[in-house]
């Protein structure tokens, strides 16, 4: 998959790193990178269509405990671990579309936010596992700092072919 970046050197390592978050994630994720207020500056997510169908329709963002908790706090979580504070049983319907084992990495910086979900279906995720998406999603926060509206274009592009179904 090539993808086209104004600077040559970020076009290679951003699409890299996209590239090893998607396969260490294989039910899907979702990654909001400089997230003001509550709108990211770029989104990728690659959950299954019909999920996130169901999640816009039914407004689940707001009452989604891994994005409350991914707002507040910085660090890791296992989803299994926010489960008792999930009233709209948010997490539940995730595991019907194969989102069974979770996990959530938040960050900020210079009061900007990033944050994303990563899901398996077969297994938890290992603690290593965990290290390196903590890793990844901070490479990410900090090389997608400068980039041009035609470098997230092409961002987005990437996350639409990426989405499942």
């Amino acid at each position: 998959m090539r993808i086209e970046f104004s600077i040559m050197n970020n076009r290679d390592e951003i699409a890299g790193l996209i590239t090893a978050l998607d396969k260490m994630a294989p039910a899907g994720m979702a990654l909001g990178l400089h997230i003001a207020f509550t709108a990211p500056r770029f989104m990728i997510q690659t959950y299954p269509r019909k999920w996130l169908e169901i999640y816009n329709a039914k407004g689940l963002l707001y009452h989604d405990p891994v994005v409350q908790w991914g707002f507040q706090n910085n660090g890791t979580i296992r989803w299994r671990e926010l489960a008792e504070d999930d009233p709209k049983d948010v997490m539940g319907q995730a595991s019907r579309f194969g989102m069974t084992h979770g996990v959530m990495v938040a960050l900020s910086s210079s009061n900007i936010r990033s944050f994303g979900g990563f899901a398996r279906s077969d297994r938890d995720f290992l603690d290593v596992e965990i290290d390196e998406l903590e890793s990844i999603v901070n490479q990410l926060h900090h090389a997608t700092e400068h980039m041009s509206d035609e470098d997230i274009q092409a961002l987005r592009d990437m996350s639409d072919r990426l989405t499942r179904g």
